[in-house]
């Protein structure tokens, strides 16, 4: 686990599972990070012609403000990414639960002072396992998988990770969408998601509705659902083959169950990133394209030309340009920290064309002062530092 930038894939833990099931899908997440591993390597090489061909772009540095304490937040260390950001660039960081792997309190970074939202302020649901957060329009969103059955037994099976409860919640398990007063962090209410589907991610679309990432069990394939403010599916959009042709996601249609559970496991590397209004899909690690949704479900698939020895790492949420940041081909991350300075180069910030995903100029990341970028807004780089004392960072990049 990384004590920066840190990325903590969250394995569900499914109540009416047998415990070997629920150890067989741990011990599959390891063999999906190594396969995966593979896989970026494989689309590295497969990419590096076009790389090659990739003309060098201008940079510009930063110009970085005084940093500014925030009140209200506990100390932290550790944390999950992506980091979300509201529309006044508000960074809102996930921090982990030393007590409950399962669980992330969400704390706001806002200049007044921060706020800490927590699924335990939500009545009525039991044994919940985080999925995703989001920020909507005025709300705080948890995707969660949980029971709203308080009904439980003893667990008489030996303790493993992740399942630290001397009781099992026997009640039916699903996905829920709990939301948020953004203002002052009251809980307002619970969404049930339907039942057919696990939901992975969720973020917010304008006109009021959601975007939603889902597999599908049945079939062994992933969905792109539009849902309501009540969960109910509205649209059903296609995910392009260019997201699916992982070969460890692929095995879900093999029947087994120890590779569906391995094959479910790659959509913890699908993340939600709202950028100009709309959102972008993308997967860490990956050559795939993204893909652009827009309101109602208006899709845009656009290739993403990333530097030579670098994959996609993630999209800094952003309200009127594309900000990638790539990370550097063939670190040994498993189970390691990697060195995030900015003199060390293993990973670069790029501003992209949202045309055709060219990259347009890249962003020098101030040696000395690296601090965790959530978002953009207007031209300004908006982050924090979690060292002896949050502090609040803002970085000029200009248009």
């Amino acid at each position: 686990m990384k004590l920066k930038c840190s990325v903590v894939p969250v394995f569900l833990i499914v109540a009416g599972c047998a415990v070997q099931a629920l150890l067989a899908q741990q011990l599959s997440g390891l063999e999906s990070e190594r396969r995966h591993e593979k896989q970026r390597a494989a689309d590295s090489a497969a990419d590096s012609a076009v790389a090659d061909e990739v003309a060098p772009v201008p940079g510009v540095k930063l110009t970085v403000s005084d940093p500014k304490p925030v009140g209200g937040v506990p100390e932290f260390h550790m944390w999950a990414q992506p980091v979300l950001c509201g529309s006044d660039g508000t960074p809102y960081v996930s921090v982990f639960d030393p007590k409950d792997p399962r669980s992330r309190t969400l704390y706001s970074l806002g200049e007044a002072g921060g706020r800490a939202f927590t699924t335990a302020a939500a009545p009525g649901l039991y044994d919940i396992t985080l999925m995703s957060q989001f920020v909507g329009d005025g709300v705080i969103g948890f995707l969660v998988n949980a029971t709203s059955d308080d009904t439980k037994k003893p667990n008489r099976a030996p303790v493993v990770p992740f399942s630290p409860s001397p009781y099992l919640y026997t009640g039916e398990h699903h996905s829920f969408v709990v939301e948020f007063d953004e203002e002052n962090a009251q809980f307002k209410r619970t969404v049930e998601m339907p039942k057919q589907y696990m939901f992975w991610r969720v973020a917010a679309l304008e006109g009021n509705s959601l975007l939603v990432l889902a597999y599908d069990r049945v079939n062994s394939v992933p969905r792109l659902l539009v849902v309501d403010t009540d969960g109910k599916i509205t649209r059903t959009l296609e995910v392009p083959q260019s997201l699916t042709q992982n070969p460890q996601l692929q095995e879900g249609t093999s029947g087994d169950f120890l590779r569906q559970a391995n094959a479910e496991t790659t959509m913890s590397y699908w993340e939600f990133a709202p950028v100009r209004k709309k959102v972008l899909l993308y997967q860490r690690g990956s050559h795939a394209p993204v893909l652009e949704v827009g309101a109602g479900g208006a899709v845009r698939e656009v290739p993403v030309s990333a530097p030579k020895g670098y994959t996609l790492h993630g999209v800094v949420p952003a309200n009127d340009r594309w900000l990638m940041r790539f990370k550097k081909d063939g670190l040994d991350d498993q189970g390691k920290a990697v060195d995030a300075h900015a003199e060390n180069g293993n990973f670069v910030l790029y501003e992209l064309d949202p045309n055709d995903g060219s990259l347009k100029r890249q962003i020098d990341l101030v040696a000395g002062t690296d601090f965790e970028i959530s978002c953009e807004v207007d031209g300004s780089l908006i982050g924090f530092l979690a060292s002896e004392k949050l502090m609040r960072v803002t970085a000029e990049i200009g248009r």
